[in-house]
């Protein structure tokens, strides 16, 4: 027997077959043409959703990003960063370490007034105003009688406000961010 022959018979079988499948028989069988038309309809339509549900899900499935995991251990803060950077969406952290000192990432910049850098505050300006030749008389409504002292409390008030700073911002970089 030929090939084309077989291929005709094998055609008409198929189609046979999909003209008279049934997935949904009533029983006893269907007496009336109307029925037995409905259930074939129904079987068609079932057989069509499936086979679109199936192609769905098949691309559905070829298409889906793969998500894959990677752990880093106790990463560095600009590692992290960059990470970050790269995947905002699906970065975890799963710390360890749940605090990092301020110092890591924060740095104070400060700048002290003009007067607390400049000569007015220096033992040599403070010297100068305190030497009187000794033959000036001066009183007590004289500005250099009390300016040596205004410059040395200056000075202090300076010294400790610096002082007050640094112990501040020693503290803040020692204590840590959660």
């Amino acid at each position: 027997m030929p090939i084309a022959q077989k291929i005709r018979e094998l055609w008409q079988e198929t189609k046979h077959f999909c003209q008279t499948f049934n997935l949904f028989p009533s029983i006893p069988p269907a007496a009336n043409d109307y029925d037995l038309q409905n259930q074939k309809i129904s079987t068609r339509v079932y057989v069509t959703l499936l086979t679109i549900v199936l192609i769905i899900l098949l691309i559905y499935n070829s298409i889906e990003t793969i998500t894959k995991t990677i752990t880093v251990k106790t990463p560095s803060l600009n590692e992290y960063l960059h990470l970050y950077s790269k995947y905002p969406q699906s970065l975890t952290c799963p710390c360890t370490d749940i605090s990092i000192e301020y110092e890591k990432f924060v740095e104070v910049q400060y700048s002290f007034h003009q007067v607390c850098t400049s000569d007015f505050v220096s033992e040599q300006w403070i010297n100068y105003l305190s030497s009187f030749p000794g033959n000036v008389t001066l009183t007590v409504d004289d500005f250099r009688w009390t300016s040596s002292h205004s410059f040395q409390t200056l000075r202090a008030f300076c010294d400790l406000i610096a002082k007050a700073l640094s112990d501040g911002l020693d503290r803040f970089y020692a204590s840590e961010f959660l």
